[in-house]
């Protein structure tokens, strides 16, 4: 995976979503391939783990195995998530107990 991070986070990720009782831990904007994505680090109820979290307009095109495969995530234990605005791809799930 070809990741580039970027300095500012763009408008179109200002309104991301998150759930109650959710800690962010670190949110930066990236680019993976060709497509903007947010990476962020999350703490909730005992669990940290992470996030890449895509623009549905940016990835329209592409369906669930193609957005895991861009993330290298397609082996791992990962949750998915597609609402309105937002697809998430969660991963790297960790107990500190």
């Amino acid at each position: 995976m070809k990741m580039r991070i970027k300095n500012v986070i763009s408008e179109k990720f200002k309104n991301i979503p998150v759930d109650e009782g959710t800690r962010i831990i670190s949110r930066v904007q990236v680019k993976i391939e060709d497509y903007d994505a947010i990476h962020e680090k999350w703490f909730w109820d005992g669990i940290y783990a992470d996030s890449y979290i895509f623009f549905n307009e940016d990835i329209k095109d592409l369906r669930e195995e193609e957005i895991l495969n861009l993330t290298n995530q397609i082996k791992q234990f990962v949750t998915y998530k597609k609402l309105d605005a937002y697809t998430f791809v969660n991963f790297d799930f960790e107990a500190p107990y």
